[in-house]
């Protein structure tokens, strides 16, 4: 059951330490650093943890105590990516932009390394962190196969991030925020035969939610563009996860906007239905002057 979202996170996570000579990189996919499957009670220490998060948040999830010794789990050990896009509060109309663009970036960069699908690209998997404005000193690249400074330069983090697409550099504008994309249970991708992908036609509860939800509606536009076969290629997908992100900066976060401003977004949203995958999204107007290209 578990085994497409491992190979699923694990190729994403590489993206970020892929060799200087990879036409893909990116690290806008939040850092996998191990994962096991174990069995017997759940750790105590994790239980606690669950508790005193349920308390301040309330978790929609189970408490995991009440599994029986014998149960299996899998553990993953990820990078602290930052809050949810939920919480995240965005401070100007800039940084809204931004967290779509590196959203947008990061699924194209995907797309053409992996055939990457996301599914599931609500608020809650979209992590968000202020940069602050020191700069990065110079280092080598490690063992582990990490892109070197050399290829990382010593941007401010705050002002400028680097990827890339296609074979070509691409310093993205941040105006002091990274994104981290997280939760890949419902993804697909094709880097390797067996081609790992969530049949989500086994779980008709998902399309059931509210009409008029916007997270409920994406569900049901995607079973539509995939004719409800999952194991097939259908970028779209992340189209629609992207068109929910721009509503949700609309309508459902508190982001200060002039009429001209919020008249850019509601234009960048329509025309966003128009685009077949997240890459075509990374010409859009919208983004004009947010990324640039060459060393």
């Amino acid at each position: 059951d578990i085994i497409p979202e491992v190979v699923v996170a694990k190729a994403l996570s590489s993206l970020r330490t892929r060799s200087m000579t990879s036409s893909e990189i990116t690290g806008a996919f939040v850092e996998l650093r191990g994962s096991a499957v174990c069995r017997g009670r759940y750790p105590s220490c994790l239980l606690d943890a669950w508790c005193e998060w349920d308390e301040e948040n309330t978790s929609e999830n189970d408490n995991p105590d009440m599994f029986e010794d014998d149960q299996h789990y899998i553990v993953f050990v990820f990078a602290d990516g930052g809050r949810d896009l939920e919480r995240f509060s965005i401070h100007s109309f800039e940084e809204a932009k931004s967290i779509l663009m590196q959203t947008v970036v990061a699924l194209a960069v995907a797309e053409e390394a992996y055939r990457f699908e996301h599914r599931d690209l609500h608020w809650g998997n979209v992590l968000v962190s202020r940069q602050n404005t020191s700069v990065e000193s110079s280092s080598s690249s490690s063992a582990g196969g990490r892109p070197s400074h050399e290829y990382w330069p010593s941007y401010r983090p705050s002002l400028t991030q680097r990827c890339r697409l296609n074979g070509v550099d691409i310093d993205l504008i941040c105006h002091g925020v990274s994104v981290t994309l997280i939760d890949f249970t419902l993804s697909r991708t094709d880097n390797r035969p067996d081609c790992p992908f969530c049949d989500l036609s086994l779980d008709p509860e998902l399309f059931k939610g509210p009409t008029g939800d916007a997270q409920a509606d994406c569900y049901r536009r995607m079973k539509k563009l995939t004719k409800n076969d999952w194991s097939r290629h259908c970028p779209k997908t992340n189209v629609v996860w992207v068109n929910y992100l721009a509503e949700v900066m609309m309508s459902m976060k508190d982001v200060r906007m002039s009429a001209e401003q919020r008249h850019e977004m509601k234009s960048f949203k329509k025309r966003v239905n128009g685009y077949a995958k997240a890459g075509e999204i990374v010409w859009d107007e919208f983004f004009n002057g947010m990324w640039r290209t060459g060393a």
